[in-house]
């Protein structure tokens, strides 16, 4: 737990000395220390997380350059070709897993980093979200998707300046990672519509959760359509609570962490502290998605993902703002951010309290025998 607990004590101490008095000396050097210590933290993991375990068994099959890889490709097509050809190049580097951990880890660190300080004065309250809300949730578990992820916060500033031919080169490399990040190439509506909390918008929600609640009655044909590995994962997603993957409580979590707080957050800051709302647009499609999740469960909970950077770099914008002040408003920022990271943290802890811990005893790759 240790090594879990160092970089959170080092961004709260970041906090307090940067966000909150607005020093800027030397805060590079805490914030870029801190970076290098979750990429080997998580880079030098040993069989820690679900999905890293995994991957861990589809590495030992996979094959490099010397081998007759397109025959053997044909194995791995659930991986996307982009993500098929990193795996190919690292192989042939070295046979051992850790390095892939490493070159994944560099990336889905930096890049997120890199975003939280060029989008918010609040580096380290975004830090502290980053990285107790999904930066573990990249570098273990959605190895994949976390790519396609980065490559959407690497184009984010061409989709805000709406240069369509740089931000679509961009979803291609994500789509060419994980194909959920299909989504991307439907967020320019979101920008070209200006996407606000208003009445518009929340007519538009409830007419997209009808049209879902609709189509979740053809699922199967959908899904008929699709066919392939592609078909069984849309029914698997779809129907998580009935077929009893999920149960009810995870479902009301993931209702309240992506749809009800988001909500209510935006509508304490826009209408009754009357505060500007950093990328509303892209807040409010974090919100379209979690409402898609009661009737497409895991699909929309996928989607979210893509948002969710953006999303909590308006939070650390609109929390860092009221934390600094000597007023309620320091109290309602603290009791926010409190909830967000309740709702997020609160099933990682109580899979770690269970019987089949992931995350905890924390193992690296040196072995000193």
């Amino acid at each position: 737990m240790i090594p879990y607990l160092i970089p959170v004590i080092l961004i709260i101490i970041g906090i307090y000395r940067y966000d909150v008095q607005q020093r800027s000396v030397n805060s590079r050097y805490l914030y870029w220390f801190i970076g290098l210590y979750l990429i080997l933290l998580f880079g030098l993991r040993d069989n820690i997380g679900w999905d890293t375990r995994m991957y861990t068994g589809f590495w030992d099959w996979f094959p490099s350059f010397r081998d007759n890889y397109d025959g053997a490709l044909v194995h791995f097509q659930f991986m996307q070709p982009g993500f098929q050809y990193l795996w190919l190049i690292c192989k042939e580097i070295t046979p051992e897993f850790w390095f892939f951990q490493i070159v994944q880890c560099t990336f889905v660190v930096i890049v997120p980093m890199w975003f939280i300080r060029k989008r918010t004065r609040y580096h380290f309250v975004g830090l502290l979200l980053f990285a107790l809300c999904y930066c573990w949730y990249f570098c273990t578990e959605i190895l994949r998707e976390s790519i396609s992820i980065c490559f959407f916060l690497l184009v984010f500033d061409a989709l805000m300046k709406r240069k369509w031919i740089q931000y679509f080169i961009g979803c291609f490399c994500a789509f060419m990672f994980h194909f959920s990040a299909g989504i991307l190439f439907l967020f320019p509506l979101a920008t070209v519509l200006n996407l606000r909390l208003n009445r518009t918008f929340i007519i538009t929600t409830v007419c997209i959760f009808l049209a879902l609640s609709i189509a979740h009655n053809y699922v199967y044909q959908i899904s008929t359509s699709l066919g392939g590995t592609y078909a069984d994962k849309l029914v698997i997603y779809a129907t998580t609570t009935a077929l009893g993957r999920k149960n009810m409580n995870w479902m009301i979590l993931r209702v309240i962490q992506m749809f009800i707080l988001p909500f209510t957050i935006l509508v304490i800051y826009k209408f009754i502290l009357k505060r500007k709302i950093p990328y509303e647009s892209i807040f409010c499609i974090y919100i379209l998605c979690g409402a898609g999740i009661p009737v497409f469960e895991e699909v929309f909970v996928r989607f979210t993902n893509y948002p969710m950077p953006v999303y909590l770099v308006s939070l650390a914008t609109l929390f860092g703002e009221s934390i600094k002040h000597t007023s309620n408003r320091k109290t309602l920022g603290y009791i926010l951010l409190g909830m967000v990271l309740v709702t997020y943290l609160y099933n990682p802890i109580k899979l770690e309290l269970s019987d089949h811990p992931t995350l905890i005893p924390y193992k690296w790759i040196v072995n000193f025998d």
